[in-house]
């Protein structure tokens, strides 16, 4: 009995070190005061879909409306941030 919750401890320790954790950010729409172009590409750059990484066998841990501020503050990337795990 002594044995089994050190050995259980260490089970359940492995099991959560190899989890990865990763933050993604998906934008939904852009609002612009400046050139849009420049705001559409920040925009781009900074959004990835999170139906890739659910296609990966990621899962969704978390979600939240989320506004990037872009192009020096002329524009706004609109969409959701995710924290999600595998």
């Amino acid at each position: 009995m002594k044995l089994l919750f050190p050995v259980l401890a260490v089970a359940f320790l492995a099991a959560a070190c190899t989890k990865k954790q990763e933050v993604v950010f998906e934008a939904t729409s852009v609002r612009w005061r400046g050139m849009i172009g420049t705001t559409e590409d920040e925009c781009k750059k900074a959004s990835r879909s999170i139906q890739q990484y659910l296609g990966d066998g990621w899962r969704i841990v978390s979600s939240s409306p989320k506004e990037l501020v872009v192009n020096h503050g002329e524009g706004r990337c609109i969409g959701t941030e995710y924290v999600i795990e595998k």
